[in-house]
């Protein structure tokens, strides 16, 4: 199993639920960010751009890798590749593992391993997120 997509764009990250007149819900800009992730998966799965079935069995253990491709800032030296400013990244995957879960897993309990990078586009790129997605164990394009 392996899911590999890209979202354009800047991720929103993860914020806790509000209340209002008795009602739980997320903040809309959070909820749009999570339709944004949905809707790229879908394409993903309907382009090939992954081997399913989704979501997967609610036993298998699965790892998560994110990496947000940030607008480098005017004047910052190339030699820097790292992003570390906010938001941060455990808030960034939060967000994400929330939005694949029921889609991509039954339960974001299954990842096992998330690693999240920020990093900065090359010069003249856009900023994006990439989401992988595989079994654990079987890391995509190895045999086994």
């Amino acid at each position: 199993m392996h899911l590999d997509f890209v979202i354009p764009g800047k991720p929103v990250p993860w914020d806790k639920a509000r209340a209002r007149n008795g009602h739980i819900y997320k903040p809309p800009r959070l909820r749009a960010w999570q339709e944004k992730v949905r809707a790229a998966v879908f394409v993903a799965v309907n382009n090939k751009d992954a081997s399913g079935p989704f979501p997967v069995p609610k036993d298998m253990p699965v790892v998560l890798e994110i990496t947000v491709f940030a607008k480098r800032p005017k004047g910052l030296p190339m030699s820097v590749h790292y992003d570390t400013r906010k938001p941060d990244a455990t808030n960034i995957q939060k967000g994400i593992e929330d939005a694949l879960t029921k889609l991509v897993y039954p339960d974001d309990a299954q990842v096992v391993s998330p690693v999240t990078h920020k990093r900065f586009v090359q010069p003249g790129g856009e900023p994006h997120v990439r989401i992988r997605v595989w079994e654990a164990g079987h890391r995509p394009g190895m045999r086994g």
